[in-house]
Protein backbone atom coordinates (compact mmCIF):
# COMPACT_ATOMS: atom_id res chain seq x y z
CA UNK A 1 0.00 0.00 0.00
CA UNK A 2 2.73 2.29 1.09
CA UNK A 3 4.55 1.63 -2.47
CA UNK A 4 0.98 2.85 -4.43
CA UNK A 5 1.37 5.85 -2.17
CA UNK A 6 5.01 6.80 -2.80
CA UNK A 7 3.56 6.33 -5.95
CA UNK A 8 0.64 8.07 -6.57
CA UNK A 9 2.75 11.11 -5.07
CA UNK A 10 5.44 11.04 -7.33
CA UNK A 11 3.10 10.49 -10.62
CA UNK A 12 1.34 13.64 -9.52
CA UNK A 13 4.49 15.81 -9.18
CA UNK A 14 5.80 14.41 -12.63
CA UNK A 15 2.31 15.48 -14.09
CA UNK A 16 2.76 18.37 -12.45
CA UNK A 17 6.37 19.04 -14.06
CA UNK A 18 4.82 18.15 -17.76
CA UNK A 19 3.74 21.23 -17.38
CA UNK A 20 7.02 23.18 -17.71
CA UNK A 21 8.04 20.22 -20.64
CA UNK A 22 4.86 21.23 -22.56
CA UNK A 23 6.23 25.05 -22.18
CA UNK A 24 9.57 23.63 -23.66
CA UNK A 25 8.14 21.88 -26.48
CA UNK A 26 5.81 25.44 -26.80
CA UNK A 27 8.86 27.17 -27.40
CA UNK A 28 11.07 24.70 -29.61
CA UNK A 29 13.50 23.64 -26.90
CA UNK A 30 11.72 20.17 -26.30
CA UNK A 31 10.59 17.36 -29.08
CA UNK A 32 7.62 15.71 -29.96
CA UNK A 33 8.77 12.46 -28.83
CA UNK A 34 10.64 13.61 -25.96
CA UNK A 35 7.96 15.04 -24.37
CA UNK A 36 5.67 11.64 -24.91
CA UNK A 37 8.51 10.28 -23.59
CA UNK A 38 8.37 12.14 -20.32
CA UNK A 39 4.45 11.82 -20.09
CA UNK A 40 4.99 8.01 -19.88
CA UNK A 41 6.59 8.54 -16.59
CA UNK A 42 3.68 10.03 -14.78
CA UNK A 43 1.70 7.67 -16.55
CA UNK A 44 3.14 3.94 -15.38
CA UNK A 45 2.99 5.85 -11.89
CA UNK A 46 -0.30 6.44 -11.78
CA UNK A 47 -0.57 2.72 -13.06
CA UNK A 48 1.11 1.53 -9.74
CA UNK A 49 -0.64 3.90 -7.87
CA UNK A 50 -3.92 3.39 -8.54
CA UNK A 51 -3.31 -0.68 -7.84
CA UNK A 52 -3.00 0.27 -4.56
CA UNK A 53 -6.79 1.58 -4.97
CA UNK A 54 -8.16 -1.28 -6.59
CA UNK A 55 -6.34 -3.73 -3.76
CA UNK A 56 -7.65 -1.64 -0.73
CA UNK A 57 -11.12 -1.17 -2.16
CA UNK A 58 -13.09 -4.46 -1.55
CA UNK A 59 -17.08 -3.87 -2.65
CA UNK A 60 -19.24 -6.10 -2.48
CA UNK A 61 -21.23 -4.26 -5.69
CA UNK A 62 -20.28 -6.11 -8.81
CA UNK A 63 -20.34 -3.57 -10.49
CA UNK A 64 -18.35 -1.58 -8.60
CA UNK A 65 -15.69 -4.02 -8.83
CA UNK A 66 -15.69 -3.82 -12.64
CA UNK A 67 -15.10 -0.26 -12.92
CA UNK A 68 -11.89 -0.63 -10.95
CA UNK A 69 -10.30 -3.29 -12.43
CA UNK A 70 -11.33 -1.31 -15.91
CA UNK A 71 -9.87 1.92 -14.61
CA UNK A 72 -6.47 0.28 -13.60
CA UNK A 73 -6.58 -1.78 -17.26
CA UNK A 74 -6.97 1.59 -18.69
CA UNK A 75 -4.24 3.38 -17.14
CA UNK A 76 -2.15 -0.08 -17.45
CA UNK A 77 -2.90 0.45 -21.52
CA UNK A 78 -2.44 4.12 -21.99
CA UNK A 79 0.84 3.51 -19.42
CA UNK A 80 1.99 0.73 -21.57
CA UNK A 81 0.88 2.42 -25.26
CA UNK A 82 3.34 5.57 -24.34
CA UNK A 83 5.79 3.76 -23.65
CA UNK A 84 5.59 1.57 -25.97
CA UNK A 85 5.80 3.90 -28.91
CA UNK A 86 8.29 6.43 -27.41
CA UNK A 87 11.07 4.51 -25.66
CA UNK A 88 10.64 1.47 -27.61
CA UNK A 89 11.53 3.74 -30.73
CA UNK A 90 14.64 4.05 -29.30
CA UNK A 91 15.77 0.87 -30.20
CA UNK A 92 14.14 0.92 -33.92
CA UNK A 93 15.82 2.13 -36.71
CA UNK A 94 12.52 3.67 -38.04
CA UNK A 95 10.53 6.55 -37.09
CA UNK A 96 7.37 7.14 -35.09
CA UNK A 97 4.59 7.08 -37.12
CA UNK A 98 4.20 10.79 -36.56
CA UNK A 99 7.61 11.37 -38.21
CA UNK A 100 7.44 9.51 -40.57
CA UNK A 101 4.70 11.28 -42.26
CA UNK A 102 3.10 8.61 -44.00
CA UNK A 103 6.55 6.68 -45.19
CA UNK A 104 7.63 3.58 -43.41
CA UNK A 105 7.37 3.92 -39.68
CA UNK A 106 7.96 1.97 -36.44
CA UNK A 107 4.78 -0.93 -36.25
CA UNK A 108 5.20 -0.23 -32.12
CA UNK A 109 4.49 3.38 -32.66
CA UNK A 110 0.73 2.44 -34.34
CA UNK A 111 0.04 -0.22 -31.79
CA UNK A 112 1.11 2.10 -28.57
CA UNK A 113 -1.04 4.68 -29.89
CA UNK A 114 -3.90 2.27 -30.03
CA UNK A 115 -3.17 0.73 -26.73
CA UNK A 116 -3.46 4.45 -25.53
CA UNK A 117 -6.66 5.36 -26.81
CA UNK A 118 -7.86 1.91 -25.43
CA UNK A 119 -6.88 2.90 -22.16
CA UNK A 120 -8.66 6.22 -22.72
CA UNK A 121 -11.69 4.58 -23.51
CA UNK A 122 -11.42 2.45 -20.90
CA UNK A 123 -11.01 5.31 -17.84
CA UNK A 124 -14.08 6.99 -19.37
CA UNK A 125 -16.20 3.85 -19.16
CA UNK A 126 -15.02 2.50 -15.96
CA UNK A 127 -14.07 6.11 -14.50
CA UNK A 128 -17.80 6.76 -14.43
CA UNK A 129 -18.62 3.57 -13.13
CA UNK A 130 -16.04 3.27 -10.49
CA UNK A 131 -17.39 6.74 -9.31
CA UNK A 132 -20.89 6.91 -9.16
CA UNK A 133 -19.87 3.69 -6.78
CA UNK A 134 -17.05 5.46 -4.54
CA UNK A 135 -19.99 8.18 -4.68
CA UNK A 136 -22.17 5.90 -2.91
CA UNK A 137 -19.99 4.63 -0.36
CA UNK A 138 -19.48 6.36 2.89
CA UNK A 139 -16.25 5.92 4.44
CA UNK A 140 -14.12 7.08 0.62
CA UNK A 141 -14.47 11.10 0.46
CA UNK A 142 -16.03 12.35 -2.85
CA UNK A 143 -13.15 13.88 -4.12
CA UNK A 144 -11.58 10.18 -4.93
CA UNK A 145 -15.01 9.77 -6.75
CA UNK A 146 -14.27 12.86 -8.76
CA UNK A 147 -10.87 11.89 -9.46
CA UNK A 148 -11.62 8.70 -11.06
CA UNK A 149 -14.52 10.38 -12.48
CA UNK A 150 -11.85 12.84 -14.55
CA UNK A 151 -9.26 10.52 -14.63
CA UNK A 152 -9.53 9.70 -18.59
CA UNK A 153 -9.69 13.42 -19.26
CA UNK A 154 -6.68 14.42 -17.37
CA UNK A 155 -4.79 11.64 -19.13
CA UNK A 156 -6.03 12.87 -22.04
CA UNK A 157 -4.86 16.51 -21.47
CA UNK A 158 -1.44 15.30 -21.29
CA UNK A 159 -1.76 14.45 -25.32
CA UNK A 160 -4.13 17.53 -26.00
CA UNK A 161 -2.43 20.58 -24.26
CA UNK A 162 1.32 18.88 -24.92
CA UNK A 163 2.17 22.27 -26.97
CA UNK A 164 0.46 24.50 -25.11
CA UNK A 165 1.84 28.14 -23.28
CA UNK A 166 2.38 27.37 -19.48
CA UNK A 167 -0.77 29.57 -18.29
CA UNK A 168 -2.98 26.70 -20.25
CA UNK A 169 -1.49 23.67 -18.80
CA UNK A 170 -0.22 24.62 -15.53
CA UNK A 171 -3.91 25.04 -13.67
CA UNK A 172 -4.93 21.23 -15.70
CA UNK A 173 -1.91 19.78 -15.19
CA UNK A 174 -1.78 21.09 -11.32
CA UNK A 175 -5.48 20.49 -10.56
CA UNK A 176 -4.51 16.60 -11.88
CA UNK A 177 -1.22 16.50 -10.31
CA UNK A 178 -2.64 17.13 -7.03
CA UNK A 179 -5.75 14.85 -7.42
CA UNK A 180 -2.74 11.94 -7.41
CA UNK A 181 -0.72 13.80 -4.92
CA UNK A 182 -4.01 13.46 -2.56
CA UNK A 183 -4.54 10.37 -3.44
CA UNK A 184 -1.11 9.09 -2.55
CA UNK A 185 -1.27 11.45 0.98
CA UNK A 186 -4.97 8.91 1.50
CA UNK A 187 -3.29 5.46 0.81
CA UNK A 188 -0.43 6.50 2.72
CA UNK A 189 -2.70 7.35 5.94
CA UNK A 190 -4.64 4.14 5.66
CA UNK A 191 -1.43 1.74 5.00
CA UNK A 192 -1.05 -0.47 8.06
CA UNK A 193 2.24 1.23 10.35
Amino acid sequence: MRVSAVACVAGGVAWIALAAAAQARHGGDLGYEAYFRLMAVPLVLFAVGFHGVWREWHPQDPRARWGTRVVLAGLALAAAGTTLEFWGVLVQDEPTAHDAHGGDAWVGSDVGWSMFMLGFFALLVGGTTAAVRIWRSTPYPRWLGTLVLLMGFGVLAGNLFSDEALFVTLPVFGAFGAGWIALGRWLWRRAPA
